[in-house]
């Protein structure tokens, strides 16, 4: 069943138009009807696909999602390569446990810090500035 949508602003809006739908779309097509104005000068289109599923290539077995490395860079992968693999295996489908805690991941202090409250690292750093002028004041004075 096709879906028609029609789109329109007045001049001088200038913010781009969004297109937010939860329909599933097999595929979108744009048509412009001008009419006897000038034509639209369309510069460019993003769309953003929410992919319901993870393809990937595993053995048989018990498989484990590992989230929230801070310090992980984005994952590159060569999908042009690995499509022929990807589309020779036949889909099955996974039964995701509940989310839990890494039991062996340890994580970094940087990450025990972030997850604390923001006036704790700052009362936190204003102690440690006022205990390296204390002691710095100390060793002036003994020196002196």
């Amino acid at each position: 069943m096709p879906f028609f949508l029609t789109l329109a602003r007045r001049p001088p809006a200038s913010e781009p138009l969004i297109l937010d739908t939860l329909a599933p779309l097999a595929a979108l097509t744009l048509e412009v009807d001008d009419g006897d104005n000038a034509p639209l000068d369309i510069r460019s289109a993003k769309a953003t696909v929410r992919v319901p599923r993870i393809v990937f290539k595993a053995a048989p077995g018990r498989v484990r999602l590992l989230l929230g490395n801070r310090e992980a860079t984005p994952p590159r992968y060569d999908i042009a390569g690995l499509r022929s693999e990807l589309l020779a295996y036949s889909a099955v489908p996974a039964k995701a446990e509940a989310l839990t805690e890494s039991g062996g991941a340890e994580a970094s202090p940087l990450a025990t810090v972030t997850r604390l409250p923001t006036s704790a690292v700052v009362w936190g750093a204003i102690l440690i500035a006022i205990v390296a002028l204390v002691a710095l004041t100390l060793r002036t004075l003994r020196n002196g």
